[in-house]
């Protein structure tokens, strides 16, 4: 089974990938059917994951914001 490490990628990296496998979906590449569902949820997940992602990229970015205020007030 694959698995990959869900803090390795940007955000916009997994929603590159959910793209293009709606992509590769929608035009038939590869097999017919249940290998076309497959991507469908594939990009799902992926979908998923850049939401997450995005959500932690945030709270760091607002995190090192507050530390640097901190650092300027002190």
């Amino acid at each position: 089974m694959y698995t990959e490490d869900v803090t390795t990628l940007t955000a916009a990296e997994y929603t590159r990938r959910a793209v293009r496998l709606l992509e590769q979906a929608e035009h038939g590449y590869g097999f017919a059917g249940q290998a076309d569902d497959t991507r469908v949820a594939a990009a799902a997940v992926y979908a998923q994951l850049a939401a997450a992602t995005q959500a932690r990229e945030r709270a760091e970015a607002q995190e090192q914001a507050r530390e640097q205020a901190a650092a300027d007030n002190a």
